[in-house]
């Protein structure tokens, strides 16, 4: 699944095809992996759902997130 939006607090998924298990509702958690070519390896977070679109996108904010993924998503690239 490509994220569409990626600020530092969260990102914005769009609604997965097929559906991933039971529907989340707003104040649900959601875990995962982020896979992204700048990170050199996948992290694993976990989120927090903010708001779901009339489309089904799901707006998430972050509550853990590997401290490597951070720091690349910030510009703070560490070696």
């Amino acid at each position: 699944m490509r994220v569409e939006d990626w600020p530092l607090g969260g990102c914005l998924l769009p609604a997965p095809e097929p559906t991933l298990g039971p529907p989340l509702r707003v104040g649900g958690t959601f875990e995962g992996r982020i896979r992204s070519s700048s990170l050199g390896n996948s992290g694993e977070f976990l989120a927090e759902v903010v708001r779901i679109t009339e489309d089904g996108a799901m707006g998430l904010r972050w509550l853990e997130l590997d401290s490597h993924v951070f720091l690349v998503h910030s510009g703070h690239n560490i070696k």
